[in-house]
């Protein structure tokens, strides 16, 4: 614990150790957001694509039901849990747009699949069948150089509050919380 360098040290410690142990997806976060509309809170797994002092960042669909939920309401959380290291981390803040460069890099980074998918998906609505989805990313690889479809988004969560859980064999727990404290971070630690 270490209130002066703030959470991302620590949670850059932790996630290289979880990329160390766990079996697949160390990346993977339930992102939950609210629909003010509906007056319903989501929840779904996204995937960490980068994580700095500006925020943790993630892509989708700009027409997803996630996207609806950021534009009316802006603020998100997220928690990582890493069974096999017994650990879970939960941060939440405010949320922006990444920026067009980031979203395209990202884009440019996918594999050939994985951009025909980003292409061919209508996130979230309705499919008649699996071969409707198929034909649908078909339509796209005639091309070559597939740019970034302005259905793709990014974007980043501005944390004012994080904290880490640990769990030992024991069933011994060590709970603290940095939150956000003008431009620096406070620590507290928290009962079990």
């Amino acid at each position: 614990m270490d209130a002066e360098n703030g959470p991302i040290v620590l949670f850059s410690t932790w996630f290289k150790e979880a990329q160390a142990a766990e079996i697949n997806d160390a990346g993977a976060m339930a992102l939950a957001t609210y629909d003010p509309t509906a007056k319903r809170i989501s929840n779904r797994i996204v995937f960490l694509r980068g994580v700095d002092e500006t925020g943790v960042l993630f892509f989708t669909h700009r027409d997803s039901p996630k996207s609806a939920d950021l534009l009316q309401h802006p603020n998100a959380a997220l928690t990582f849990h890493w069974k096999s290291l017994r650990r879970q981390v939960r941060m939440e803040g405010f949320v922006r747009s990444a920026t067009t460069q980031e979203v395209n890099a990202f884009f440019a980074s996918r594999t050939r699949k994985a951009q025909l998918d980003i292409w061919a998906s209508k996130q979230s609505q309705p499919l008649k069948s699996r071969e409707v989805l198929v034909g649908d990313r078909a339509a796209f690889e005639a091309d070559d150089q597939l740019e970034c479809p302005d259905h793709w988004c990014g974007y980043r969560l501005v944390l004012d509050r994080v904290e880490f859980w640990a769990s030992d064999r024991d069933d011994s727990h060590d709970r603290f919380v940095f939150e956000k404290r003008g431009t620096g971070w406070g620590e507290t630690l928290l009962y079990p």
